[in-house]
């Protein structure tokens, strides 16, 4: 194909590898300049509940982007009363901070008219509100997770009946359906990044193809030579703990499988990233089955200890990440269908162990704990499967082939 010139729209900054909306874009803009597209990032920071690791930052970024521009922080903007009688989330700013909103535009605009491009790329739901450029130019939105979809789960799995926060919770629920609705009106093409976040997108906007872009693993874990035995008798999962799916999870987990079936019988329970909310903090003051490790520079060297891998996951939507880190790792996983949905390859007692119900993870895990010949037949498996489909270079080419379409 030609050589075109491509703005990407983000909603922060990309300066962490250990994001994952930071190194989803990284790689996807990195096989686009790769075949040869020029590239230029526009920032709008609106996204500020992230607390990486700033220690560990993408390097090089001029070698994607010819130029990063940026509108200013709205963290400072005064927001309107206005934003409460929204009904779409999509006109959160534009009614919140106008002179904001209406400064986004413009310098998008602006931006525009100097690049000339030829695709504009978002990425994230919460972007669709901010347009400034020419609607000849065809837009494309890679929505990554449905927000509606997450939240609907998340109600789902933690459900309030009744009084304000209920009504609170159920009106940011219409309000992120409206703003998903509209995805067709304002896109040429939307791509999401699992089969049922873009199941929901179709059905959200008359069933219009959804392109499913799954993410890819990190080349160093696809490279990782053959593991030691684990040294531990447990298992370990890893994530932003800050992240409501990933700390509904561990409390599913520890509350429901690990304290009533695994702790008596001396299986540990190993927790690692940052943000561990205090509830878990203060049960492993006391637990010593419970392992609390924070964040850990290097994963690979830590999880290695573990023969298996837990993915509780009870809420959310996207991809697991950190379930195809396993799995190029060959640690066997044991999850919730959930955790393992977004991977429509991994077939359950081929590539990992699945279960909804706590007695069944619980026996999942005991038998395989003391099982090698099923562990090392679900490690093979699984990561032959990460490296048939889930590197990054096979995801990049049908990213590529889908942003250059006509």
């Amino acid at each position: 194909p030609d050589i075109m010139r491509i703005l990407i729209v983000t909603n922060r900054f990309l300066n962490s590898m250990v994001s994952g909306y930071d190194l989803r874009i990284w790689h996807l803009c990195q096989a686009l300049a790769m075949a040869g597209h020029r590239l230029q990032l526009f920032v709008v920071p609106i996204n500020h509940d992230h607390a990486e690791d700033v220690s560990n930052v993408i390097a090089d970024i001029s070698s994607v982007f010819e130029v990063v521009d940026s509108a200013p922080s709205s963290n400072n903007a005064r927001r309107s009363l206005r934003r409460h009688l929204r009904l779409n989330e999509s006109s959160y700013y534009k009614q919140a901070t106008p002179e904001f909103h209406a400064d986004v535009c413009a310098r998008l605009s602006s931006a525009c008219r100097r690049f000339a491009p030829d695709r504009i790329v978002y990425f994230g739901s919460n972007l669709i509100g901010f347009k400034g450029c020419d609607e000849a130019i065809p837009h494309l939105i890679d929505v990554c997770d449905s927000v509606h979809l997450t939240l609907e789960r998340q109600y789902a799995a933690s459900p309030v009946g009744f009084g304000c926060e209920a009504l609170r919770r159920k009106l940011q629920i219409f309000r992120w359906r409206m703003a998903e609705s509209s995805l067709a009106r304002h896109f040429k093409r939307i791509a999401a990044i699992s089969p049922a976040d873009a199941t929901r997108l179709s059905e959200l906007n008359n069933r219009i193809p959804v392109e499913v872009i799954p993410n890819g693993v990190n080349a160093a874990l696809m490279r990782a030579v053959a593991r030691p035995a684990p040294t531990r008798r447990g298992v370990v999962f890893w994530g932003n703990l800050g992240f409501q799916p990933n700390a509904e999870a561990i409390r599913f987990f520890y509350e429901n499988v690990q304290r009533p079936y695994l702790s008596s019988l001396g299986v540990e329970f190993a927790v690692i990233g940052s943000n561990a909310p205090d509830w878990l903090q203060a049960k492993a003051t006391h637990d010593p089955s419970l392992r609390l490790l924070g964040f850990v520079p290097d994963l690979t060297e830590v999880v290695c200890d573990y023969p298996i891998m837990v993915a509780p996951l009870i809420s959310g939507s996207g991809l697991k990440n950190k379930v195809l880190e396993a799995f190029a790792l060959g640690i066997p996983v044991v999850g919730t269908p959930m955790a393992v949905e977004a991977i429509p390859e991994a077939i359950e007692g081929q590539h990992y162990i699945g279960g909804k119900s706590p007695d069944r993870l619980a026996h999942a895990i005991k038998h395989l704990l003391d099982d090698l010949p099923t562990r090392t037949r679900l490690s093979e498996a699984a990561k032959s499967l990460v490296d048939e489909h889930y590197s990054w270079n096979s995801v990049g080419r049908k990213w590529c082939r889908w942003v250059e379409m006509q």
